[in-house]
């Protein structure tokens, strides 16, 4: 009995300051909201890979003439995806899809257009979770403040792919000759009255030059009920308050200026 009331304390110590232990620190007057991210691609969606989350009722077929343009590459999609069982497709399985086009006409002739993989992550080098191949149109909750985009040419996915299964720290900076890659900031505190609930944050990506990728946001907040507020909206009922305090104690500094002396001084009976 006796030997079990230390593992006791321990136990409602570390119940006790477990809330304490938080993975980012709330500034004071923020409150944390619900961040998400959109990645959209631009003038990559053509010649990229991407990611397809399956959803009820699709096929190879549906998915290939949704996305591909014609239900005839679902074969391609089989190929790309080994695990799958095209006849038994499981709901929220992640599919990699082929670009949708590998060459362009050019002044009349056939130009080959390079195939990109572009991916995301929320974890600093790997170290957690690996690269994610990007679903344009996904929703993704960003567990962290700040978030990396990545490309490569389809060639070096292997490279990529070995450098992460490594587990060495900045293995993967190796293939960073062919990589490019950009940051971005994601938002997941605004101040404390703001009704903001939740921000979605939509990454555009443009054109792969000069070693960067052309990288555009735009940020949309949304209250409880899912109506889009303006950054600079605040909850009305603490500023009412507020309003309503300052007006009351200086209303009290007045009065009490104005009141008489309760114990004036006769002069003439001194």
């Amino acid at each position: 009995m006796f030997q079990s009331r230390p593992l006791a304390l321990l136990l409602v110590f570390v119940l006790l300051i477990s809330p304490l232990a938080r993975a980012d620190i709330i500034p004071r007057g923020m409150k944390r909201v619900q961040s998400e991210v959109i990645i959209t691609l631009g003038s990559l969606a053509d010649q990229a890979w991407t990611a397809h989350i399956v959803k009820k009722g699709e096929t190879l077929s549906s998915i290939a003439r949704d996305r591909l343009g014609s239900a005839a590459r679902s074969i391609e999609i089989a190929r790309a995806n080994p695990d799958v069982i095209p006849r038994r497709l499981r709901i929220g399985k992640r599919l990699e899809l082929p670009p949708r086009k590998s060459f362009e006409m050019r002044d009349g002739k056939k130009v080959k257009l390079t195939p990109w993989r572009v991916y995301w992550w929320f974890d600093a080098g790997f170290r957690e979770r690996g690269p994610v191949l990007v679903a344009p149109g996904e929703i993704v909750a960003a567990p962290h403040y700040s978030a990396v985009v990545i490309a490569i040419p389809h060639e070096r996915k292997e490279a990529l792919e070995s450098a992460i299964k490594s587990k060495v720290h900045g293995a993967w900076g190796k293939v960073a000759d062919i990589a490019k890659s950009e940051a971005i900031r994601v938002r997941r505190t605004v101040k404390q009255w703001s009704p903001t609930k939740v921000v979605k944050t939509t990454v555009k990506i443009g054109m792969i030059a000069k070693g960067k990728i052309a990288v555009t946001t735009s940020e949309k907040r949304f209250n409880g009920e899912g109506k889009e507020v303006a950054a600079g909206t605040t909850h009305r009922a603490p500023l009412l308050a507020a309003s309503a305090v300052g007006l009351l104690f200086l209303c009290g500094l007045y009065f009490r200026r104005r009141r008489p002396n309760a114990h004036p001084v006769d002069a003439e009976r001194q």
